[in-house]
């Protein structure tokens, strides 16, 4: 049976350090939130560099091996990270697969 995942929360640390552009503008002069995460959107298909390239995202190292048990696992993206979970594919009587 594969393992399946869904993301729990996603957390984006949304810092001028890292989305300002090489003009000096950056994503908070844009008062629009969906606006925002397109512009963010883009920076990532530039492959700009993203913030885990310099913060690190993991549980403590008293809390990892509850954690794991709870099927939890903390995996980076580009804004921040995600904390996604463990799930199980449950096939219901209409023979849909649910999670």
């Amino acid at each position: 049976m594969d393992l399946i995942y869904k993301t729990l929360f996603e957390i984006k640390l949304m810092h001028e350090y890292f989305l300002t552009r090489e003009d000096g503008t950056n994503l908070f002069g844009e008062p629009d939130p969906r606006k925002r995460l397109d512009l963010l959107d883009q920076l990532f298909a530039m492959e700009e560099a993203g913030m885990d390239t310099d913060i690190s995202f993991d549980f403590p190292e008293t809390l990892r091996s509850t954690m794991r048990n709870y099927g939890l696992k903390v995996v980076p993206s580009y804004g921040g990270c995600r904390v996604l979970i463990r799930v199980n594919r449950i096939v219901l009587a209409d023979q849909v697969g649910g999670l």
